[in-house]
């Protein structure tokens, strides 16, 4: 069967390891890419092809490094060489034709074909820009090419079966034995300048350094091998480089090994080798800012920054007093300490160093504000415009919302969503008060609180609190004020208490005789939540209510900062069947006081409580020191284990509805009776 093919231009991918070394006869490529539908900034110097000894010109479009591979026309590459290159639209393959052989290659398919026998690739075929990218190395030596890279002019050649070079080498040239890469080394303390040194065996023949994706420099060390012992540092010194990865990029037809700078902001840098040839050393360049210029415009107040090149600025809100701060890092600072204003929101303008490599604009408040950032060559303008919200102020030192009472509101009208287990607390008012309050987030920053943000939507406000921490509100009002104050849930409440259910989500815990941990748990704790929440004179609160995951160290956390007791309920298993009946864990602190609620006072009566409503054999009450849930309590805290799940008579009797009624009563029982028996502050 013939088959009729439209023709077009096609581009290739070198599937070898991106290759920029340092070059001064190399222009720069800058363009922007779009595949994946995503555009991608680009810039890369030039990378030149020659087929079988010939150089190849003019080409419409020019080399490209798309995820560490090389990309060129196919048409001008293969049809230099003799081959026929086509293009079936219906099913979105290129097709190369050379001799006898055909080469089938499918967009964004890392499967190609060679007469009909498949072969895989590290990098599929792809639309980039309207133009189809296909892997040259694997479709050359799919044909029975050689590629190869020189890298001190930096062309890709293709020689096609066959060809020998002017030299009479059919092979390309030997290498030099390999060196290992043993270490990176990172910035010790913060500084404007930067240094972080590559280090390695021997001598480094050759490297490569380029910008990938803008947030990541990548540096390839060419016939190297990686033993770097620590592959992943995190750098706690550097403004401008978080992480430092290393790995063996490639084995075959070289080794590469290649390190990976993750990058905070994309920073000017440079890199060298040193003196022995045995490191290679990068470093950051400071930025200098060189000028601030402030001034009103209209009802907006404009701060722009100036640098010798655009300066990376990192801008945001502080409260308490309120401050609107620009960072720069990396940056060595011109300007003033102080500057003076005249403007609409701004009363004062410090300048300082809060650590050293980063220039700190402070902006003092006062007004609530919001703000915009843009950029031009060579400096950042910051525009303050007066914030939506209105008739409101956030005093931070009691950390009350005091509103303007301008509709006559009452206490009555609020109603709360207390969403805790995802962090937010909302206040609901009947009603779109926009035209009041304005809309908008005030950022607080305490311990207790993130932000305060107003929200309309229909017919109603709400007041949205982002917490730190598990929070109540004291609401009062009159004909001038509303004030809502944000306090721990023990100033309100006389006995709070945190109910667990262990393991969750991806840990399912133990079980036995069809029982899964996790899910009876959960079962149980459900049922005294719902016993709780019904009681007035408690306050209960779930570290999760759902087949989720929180962490032990954060369920203690949640219980030390919010209640007056912490009990999880789990279930036992172990291998043999016999072992059966209930145990209370607790641990003993020196904090223990008489006439106060202790771990092991509540792990006692909870265990009578669950032997006396189950019959259950009682196994006692264990000190547990070592269980996370409760050597990192600071309040009275117990595991509570119903029964064996590895059983069969235990799982029996806790798979009927009456009997987990019956230890939901006898938990939630004994809670009430712990708690009115003994103090518990």
């Amino acid at each position: 069967m013939k088959l009729k093919f439209k023709k077009r231009f096609f581009a290739l991918a070198v599937a070898f390891s991106t290759l920029l070394a340092s070059n001064i006869y190399a222009q720069t490529v800058n363009m922007t890419l779009v595949y994946d539908g995503v555009s991608h900034k680009y810039s890369a110097q030039e990378v030149k092809i020659k087929i079988d000894g010939q150089s190849v010109e003019n080409l419409d479009v020019p080399p490209i490094i798309i995820n560490d591979r090389t990309m060129v026309p196919a048409r001008a590459v293969f049809e230099k060489m003799g081959a026929e290159v086509a293009w079936n639209d219906e099913t979105r393959e290129v097709y190369i034709t050379k001799d006898s052989t055909l080469v089938v290659l499918k967009i964004d398919s890392s499967t190609g074909s060679t007469n009909g026998t498949e072969f895989k690739m590290d990098t599929p075929a792809k639309i980039v820009n309207d133009r189809t990218m296909i892997p040259v190395r694997a479709a050359s030596e799919a044909l029975g090419c050689i590629v190869g890279w020189d890298d001190s002019t930096r062309v890709v050649t293709i020689n096609s079966a066959g060809y020998v070079e002017p030299s009479g080498n059919t092979n390309p040239p030997a290498v030099t034995s390999s060196v290992s890469v043993t270490g990176v080394t990172v910035p010790s303390s913060t500084a404007a300048t930067q240094t972080f040194t590559i280090r390695a065996s021997g001598e480094i023949q050759k490297f490569e350094h380029f910008i990938l994706e803008e947030d990541r420099l990548v540096v390839d060390i060419y016939n190297a091998d990686n033993n770097v012992s620590n592959s992943n540092i995190t750098v706690t010194n550097s403004s401008i480089v978080k992480a430092v990865r290393s790995g063996q990029n490639q084995t075959e037809p070289e080794k590469i090994a290649r390190v990976v700078l993750d990058l905070a902001i994309n920073s000017k840098y440079s890199a060298v080798l040193s003196s022995d040839k045995k490191s290679i050393v990068i470093n950051f360049e400071a930025m200098e800012i060189t000028d601030l210029d402030v001034k009103r415009s209209g009802n907006n107040d404009i701060i722009t920054v100036y640098g010798k090149t655009t300066p990376a600025v990192n801008v945001f809100t502080l409260s308490n007093p309120d401050r609107l701060v620009i960072d720069i890092p990396n940056s060595k600072s011109y300007l003033d300490d102080k500057y003076s204003s005249n403007l609409n929101y701004i009363d004062n303008i410090r300048v300082g160093e809060p650590e050293k490599g980063t220039t700190r604009i402070v902006l003092d408040l006062n007004k609530y504000i919001s703000f915009k950032v843009s950029e031009g060559l060579g400096y950042v303008t910051v525009e303050v415009s007066k914030s939506t919200l209105d008739n409101l102020i956030y005093n931070h030192s009691n950390r009350t919302l005091v509103l303007q009472n301008t509709s006559g509101l009452s206490v009555s009208d609020f109603s709360i969503t207390d969403d805790y287990r995802n962090k937010k607390y909302i206040l609901t008012l009947p009603g779109n008060y926009q035209s009041a309050y304005g809309y908008g987030t005030i950022p607080v920053g305490d311990e207790y609180i993130k932000s305060i943000s107003i929200a309309n939507s229909g017919n109603r406000t709400q007041i949205i609190v982002d917490e730190n921490t598990i929070i109540a509100t004291k609401i009062s009002a009159d004909s001038g004020e509303i004030r809502i104050q944000f306090v721990n849930p023990k100033e309100i409440y006389d006995k709070v208490i945190v109910i667990d259910a262990g393991h969750g989500g991806t840990d399912p815990g133990t079980s036995g005789n069809g029982l899964v941990e996790k899910e009876i748990a959960l079962d149980i704790m459900l049922r005294v939540y719902d016993l709780l929440e019904k009681d007035s004179r408690v306050k209960v609160y779930a570290t999760r209510v759902d087949d989720s995951y929180p962490t032990n160290v954060s369920r203690a956390v949640m219980g030390n900062l919010s209640a007056d007791l912490f009990v999880s309920i789990h279930f036992n298993s172990v291998a043999s069947a016999g072992p059966n009946g209930t145990e209370v864990l607790y641990m003993e602190r020196a904090t223990d006081s008489s006439g106060k609620l202790t771990s092991k006072i509540a792990a006692q009566m909870m265990q009578n409580y669950l032997i006396s409503a189950l019959g259950t054999t009682d196994r006692g009450i264990k000190s547990r020191p070592d269980l996370i849930v409760l050597n990192q309590s600071t309040i009275p805290a117990i595991l509570v284990e119903i029964a064996f799940l590895s059983n069969e008579e235990d799982a029996k009797m806790i798979t009927k509805e009456e009997n987990r009624k019956l230890a939901a009563e006898a938990i939630y029982s004994a809670i009430i009776d712990m708690t009115n028996q003994y103090k518990i502050r």
